[in-house]
């Protein structure tokens, strides 16, 4: 992994670990490594009434596993979701890209990331259910603060954070799809309405020719026209991979674990959104290329 996303990730984890209440350690003391990993299957009844299972790696931290953060102390939570290309039953392929591959491999994790696996030749949106049934199973079983809950994809996995984001908007602090769309069949981009209440920040390449940046620009203008507090950054030079860019922003998981979702009740407001990539942003839309897929093509 590049060493600016290693870094990118670490400066976020000193500023957060502050945020949830513990003091940045002194450089003579600062304990390593601050994450474990896990395999596990999630099974579920499917439609049809017979069991499914889902894939995924679990990333929590070290004081979390090692039963340190005990009491009132919760950790925020990352969903992320893969893209087409890491589909099936090898959990390995999720380093290939994206959130695993940069939490993995860094020094320090402030937070529980949760990346399951698409089965082979299916879709992100046709597994909602399983999506929200896992991240419930995670929240009973782990000490995840739920006010503090965020979701992002890339690619196929960005079309499954639109989708399950709108399907769920009242479990997320925030979501954050990356070259991803909304499938019209679906409800979109009507149905990025739901959103309106949570804090959105989508990226996208303006050289992106699987996943033209205008599937992004379209659902943050539904959004913008219902006073929903979303953005956009286009990266001018980028193709479809503008993951990478994103993931090795330290801006970006600023703003993400920044972000608390408000309850009834609760006099608390979202934090600001106005921290944003380094990465100059061009006109609306960017200069974008003719697509070789169809809107409703999630890949």
């Amino acid at each position: 992994m590049p060493s600016t996303a290693r870094a990118a990730f670490c400066l976020s984890a000193s500023i957060s670990l502050a945020w949830l209440g513990c003091p940045p350690a002194a450089a003579e003391d600062a304990p390593s490594p601050t994450a474990a990993y896990k395999a596990g299957v999630y099974r579920y009844a499917g439609a049809d009434g017979t069991e499914r299972a889902l894939p995924y790696r679990l990333l929590v931290p070290a004081a979390l596993e090692s039963g340190a953060a005990a009491g009132e102390k919760r950790w925020p939570l990352i969903l992320f979701l893969h893209g087409a290309g890491e589909r099936g039953d090898d959990l390995r392929l999720l380093l290939h890209h994206g959130l695993p591959r940069v939490v993995e491999e860094s020094d320090d994790v402030p937070c529980v990331v949760l990346s399951p696996q698409c089965p082979e030749r299916s879709y992100w949106y046709l597994h909602l259910r399983a999506l929200a049934a896992l991240l419930d199973d995670a929240l009973t079983t782990l000490a995840v603060d739920e006010q503090r809950v965020y979701l992002t994809g890339l690619s196929m996995g960005g079309y499954g954070a639109w989708h399950l984001g709108a399907r769920h908007p009242e479990r997320f602090a925030a979501v954050a799809p990356i070259c991803g769309g909304g499938l019209r069949s679906r409800g979109f981009p009507a149905r990025a309405r739901a959103l309106r209440e949570v804090a959105v920040w989508a990226f996208h390449g303006a050289q992106d020719e699987v996943v033209r940046p205008e599937q992004s620009q379209r659902l943050v203008d539904e959004l913008r026209a219902c006073g929903g507090r979303a953005q956009l950054t286009i990266y001018p030079d980028a193709a479809h991979d503008s993951w990478t860019r994103t993931y090795a922003d330290p801006a970006f998981f600023r703003w993400l674990l920044a972000q608390r979702r408000v309850t009834e009740g609760d006099p608390a407001v979202l934090l600001s959104t106005r921290a944003r990539p380094s990465s100059p942003r061009p006109s609306r839309r960017g200069g974008a290329r003719s697509p070789r897929t169809t809107p409703d093509s999630p890949r």
